[in-house]
């Protein structure tokens, strides 16, 4: 790949990308590792990066106003970086947002807002002074697959895993009046090769984790946890 097929490159990977209304039931496809000549350019460099007629969706349409909280990781939009899956090219400083309730990947450009319909492999969202990682291909659990889509909240051989998944909640206020909002279900899970397991954030179950790896039980003194940055601070402590 050079940078002379940047506009084909970039028009045959995302030339799928599609209005919000025709992606609906698709799912998110699995990852492979970047070859070792990955390119970076910003996306908006080329012309072609979206399909400029009759596909877009107005930034008001993403959210409705009557339901209260985020949809997405974050309210507003974030600056990013996307690999798509059989590309070895990364997709920089891109405007986007990461729906949690259809699991969907939003971006923004040219005044128009797009849903990304192509494989992904990874995607970063940058925040103050903070990245987050997201990937998918790990192994099959619990009804997830390789297209499932986790957070990285703790990146080493042994991997921590976050699936955040969110959805309306609807419930009738004291005035009879009817309140949507939106709330969300957590799992934790650890990875290490082809092994996949759930943990959650609590001190017994992060003892039983140890002993799943086969770690001394060294590794559990002095760790009480409690909640979410309480498993990450034991597991960045793990050999």
């Amino acid at each position: 790949m050079n940078i002379k097929s940047l506009s084909i490159l970039i028009f045959t990977s995302l030339s799928s990308v599609t209005a919000f209304g025709q992606t609906q039931g698709q799912g998110v496809l699995p990852m492979r590792p970047p070859g070792p000549e990955t390119f970076r350019y910003a996306a908006w460099d080329a012309p072609d990066f979206f399909e400029r007629e009759h596909n877009y969706l107005p930034e008001t349409d993403i959210k409705a106003d009557v339901v209260k909280g985020n949809a997405t990781t974050a309210s507003g939009w974030q600056k990013g970086d996307i690999v798509l899956r059989d590309e070895d090219a990364v997709y920089a400083d891109i405007e986007l947002q990461y729906n949690q309730v259809i699991n969907k990947i939003f971006v923004k450009g040219n005044k128009k807002v797009y849903v990304l319909n192509k494989p992904v492999k990874e995607f970063t969202i940058s925040g103050d002074n903070s990245s987050r990682l997201f990937q998918v291909g790990f192994p099959s659990i619990e009804g997830n697959n390789s297209n499932t889509i986790y957070e990285v909240i703790h990146n080493g051989a042994i991997k921590l895993l976050k699936q955040e998944q969110k959805y309306v909640s609807i419930a009738t206020n004291y005035d009879q009046r009817i309140e949507k909002r939106y709330d969300s279900r957590v799992k934790y899970y650890v990875n290490t090769g082809d092994t996949i397991f759930e943990v959650k954030p609590n001190t017994e179950s992060y003892r039983l984790a140890i002993n799943k790896l086969g770690l001394s039980g060294d590794t559990t003194e002095n760790n009480e946890i409690k909640n979410e940055s309480q498993l990450i601070a034991a597991f960045t402590k793990l050999p």
